[in-house]
């Protein structure tokens, strides 16, 4: 994997396993479109900031892991797995996706991803 897209995908992992807003900060274009399935989009880095605030309530332990990572130019599709416990359900989810990034001057511009419940 190249280096660059190598420490995106790091980063991706421990911005969502630590909740880190910051390091969102850092990782994510301002003008980000970001969506989860067909119906879930949020547009530009304050709607994305607010939905992963919302997340870091909801999910606990949060472990994800890259199985498979390809790269070509400035995009990067990761196929994962994450676990993490869902507060409002009171319940242990585990989660199997595939997501595409898209990469702006370093940062993600575009994040589309699909993922199901194991």
């Amino acid at each position: 994997m190249h280096y660059m897209n190598n420490i995106i995908v790091q980063k991706y992992k421990d911005a969502w396993e630590k909740h880190d807003l910051n390091l969102l900060k850092e990782l994510f274009h301002d003008d980000v479109f970001y969506q989860e399935h067909c119906n879930s989009i949020r547009q530009g880095i304050d709607s994305l900031l607010d939905y992963w605030r919302e997340n870091s309530i909801k999910q606990k332990t949060v472990k994800f892991t890259p199985i498979k990572v390809i790269e070509q130019n400035n995009d990067i599709i990761i196929y994962w797995t994450a676990s993490f416990f869902q507060t409002y359900k009171n319940v242990n989810e585990f989660l199997e996706g595939i997501m595409w990034i898209t990469l702006k001057d370093g940062k993600i511009i575009n994040l589309i991803e699909f993922f199901e419940h194991k």
